[in-house]
């Protein structure tokens, strides 16, 4: 893999001889390598075919610049595709992001030709049907298939349209990367506060106490699961709701609650199959991870206040050994807070439904 960003250019070169050579002294302006097979530098393999060490040069590239105009140019080793398209092919087997420009009155002939045969059966062009079928192929075939069609063959129109297709892949690149490290910054304190609550958890298998003390554990660790709410579920400004309600026969009520101060409390009840907390209660799923919670088949609301605090929630069934059952629920003001259940935070709260069963709050 080179150390430096590398371009590889590919088209027929005797159609496009200077915009080649402005093209390369452009970028080499910008310290950026570039592979072109007229380049006296172009990496050459004497032992493999001269089409190959085109192809072998693609390797490691970090942008494919295709340049596609009328002619078809030369066919790769007796096949019937053209070398530049068996160029295109591997760039893309190697996931190597594209910058396709095809000349605009060379698109347009293609579109009349296509046209013109659905039409009449037949056509006149001095378009050859290679390059049609080439044009067919980038529109089709591969998922990064984003082509420019209107390039007016001008040095300047094609530096635009590289500029503008590395500027977005740097953005892409850098999405990830810094979602990663967002996750690193996380990953300290959320370690402390699971090992807070692990501590927390393994005091009231000690001395599980009376039903009031059981109550008051857990009112204690919501507690501080809303004070750990950053590093363990991704909370920031974001309404928060972390709720325990207990089943008892068709019912379930509130036992302990720690909610945003923005919540006006009203520690509403829910029968089975009632609203997302009911439905979950009523069922043998273990866990729900709800993304947009006003628009679920369930929702219930009772308040106006409702679509605005509740948007996006995980529940999870609790069953202790003792008998106690339960449904454990956190919600979110951010739609779309919680998405999917391997996500870090439905883990998270997996792991929580757990620890509450086994300390058998809920019990008696």
């Amino acid at each position: 893999m080179p150390n430096r960003l590398t371009y590889f250019v590919s088209s027929t070169v005797r159609d496009f001889g200077p915009v080649r050579r402005d093209l390369h002294a452009w970028l080499k302006q910008h310290q950026i390598d570039v592979r072109e097979s007229e380049d006296p530098e172009f990496p050459v393999d004497p032992a493999v075919h001269s089409h190959d060490a085109c192809l072998r040069a693609i390797d490691g590239c970090h942008l494919f610049v295709l340049l596609v105009g009328w002619r078809y140019g030369g066919l790769y080793r007796g096949t019937s595709q053209s070398i530049t398209w068996r160029e295109y092919d591997e760039a893309v087997a190697q996931k190597i992001p594209v910058v396709a420009v095809v000349l605009k009155e060379v698109a347009d002939e293609a579109t009349r030709i296509a046209q013109s045969r659905r039409i009449l059966g037949m056509h006149g062009s001095r378009l050859d049907a290679g390059v049609i079928r080439f044009l067919d192929a980038l529109r089709k075939g591969h998922t990064d298939n984003w082509i420019h069609l209107d390039w007016d063959g001008s040095f300047t129109h094609l530096k635009r349209c590289v500029q503008s297709r590395a500027n977005a892949l740097f953005v892409a690149y850098q999405r990830p990367h810094l979602s990663l490290q967002r996750e690193a910054q996380r990953l300290e304190p959320y370690v402390a506060a699971r090992m807070y609550l692990d501590e927390l958890v393994a005091e009231s298998l000690v001395a599980p106490g009376a039903p009031v003390a059981r109550r008051a554990f857990a009112e204690r660790l919501l507690g501080r699961l809303a004070a750990s709410r950053a590093p363990l579920f991704d909370f920031h400004d974001e309404v928060y709701d972390f709720v325990l309600h207990r089943r008892e026969g068709d019912l379930l009520t509130v036992f302990a609650r720690n909610h945003h101060p923005a919540i006006v409390p009203h520690n509403r009840s829910w029968r089975l199959g009632q609203g997302y907390v009911g439905e979950l209660a009523a069922g043998a799923e273990p866990i729900r991870v709800i993304p947009n919670a006003p628009a679920w088949p369930s929702w219930h609301s009772d308040y106006e206040t409702d679509e605005l605090n509740y948007r996006s929630a995980i529940c999870m069934q609790v069953h202790s050994a003792g008998g106690g059952r339960g449904v454990f629920t956190i919600t979110s003001s951010r739609a779309g807070h919680f998405q999917r259940d391997q996500q870090l935070e439905a883990l998270t709260a997996r792991s929580l439904g757990a620890m509450i069963s086994l300390t058998g709050v809920l019990d008696g």
